[in-house]
Protein backbone atom coordinates (compact mmCIF):
# COMPACT_ATOMS: atom_id res chain seq x y z
CA UNK A 1 0.00 0.00 0.00
CA UNK A 2 1.06 3.37 -0.74
CA UNK A 3 0.66 5.93 1.57
CA UNK A 4 -1.61 8.11 0.35
CA UNK A 5 -3.93 4.66 0.25
CA UNK A 6 -3.12 4.75 4.08
CA UNK A 7 -3.95 8.00 4.54
CA UNK A 8 -7.33 7.23 2.54
CA UNK A 9 -8.02 4.32 4.57
CA UNK A 10 -7.29 6.47 8.28
CA UNK A 11 -9.64 9.74 6.74
CA UNK A 12 -12.63 6.70 5.63
CA UNK A 13 -12.23 5.43 9.31
CA UNK A 14 -12.07 8.68 11.12
CA UNK A 15 -15.14 9.88 9.02
CA UNK A 16 -17.07 6.59 9.71
CA UNK A 17 -16.35 7.18 13.55
CA UNK A 18 -17.23 10.15 12.87
CA UNK A 19 -20.57 9.73 11.94
CA UNK A 20 -21.57 7.42 13.96
CA UNK A 21 -20.96 9.55 16.77
CA UNK A 22 -23.07 12.30 15.41
CA UNK A 23 -25.93 10.29 15.34
CA UNK A 24 -25.44 8.41 18.59
CA UNK A 25 -25.70 12.25 19.79
CA UNK A 26 -28.26 13.69 17.71
CA UNK A 27 -30.32 10.62 19.00
CA UNK A 28 -29.61 11.46 22.90
CA UNK A 29 -30.73 15.07 21.52
CA UNK A 30 -27.33 16.84 22.24
CA UNK A 31 -27.27 19.15 19.21
CA UNK A 32 -24.54 20.90 19.97
CA UNK A 33 -22.48 18.12 21.13
CA UNK A 34 -23.55 16.53 17.90
CA UNK A 35 -21.54 19.12 15.58
CA UNK A 36 -17.30 18.54 16.26
CA UNK A 37 -18.08 15.13 15.11
CA UNK A 38 -20.07 16.00 12.47
CA UNK A 39 -17.71 19.02 11.16
CA UNK A 40 -14.54 16.86 11.54
CA UNK A 41 -16.40 13.73 9.40
CA UNK A 42 -17.27 16.43 7.15
CA UNK A 43 -13.42 17.02 6.74
CA UNK A 44 -12.52 13.51 6.44
CA UNK A 45 -14.80 12.93 3.35
CA UNK A 46 -13.42 16.30 1.88
CA UNK A 47 -10.00 15.02 2.07
CA UNK A 48 -10.86 11.89 1.01
CA UNK A 49 -11.81 13.40 -2.41
CA UNK A 50 -9.15 15.78 -2.73
CA UNK A 51 -5.82 13.38 -1.44
CA UNK A 52 -3.92 12.79 -4.58
CA UNK A 53 -1.50 10.56 -5.62
CA UNK A 54 2.40 11.54 -5.64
Amino acid sequence: MSSTQIFQVIYALIAIFGTSLTVIRLQAGDWLAALWPALIAGFCVYRLFTVTEE
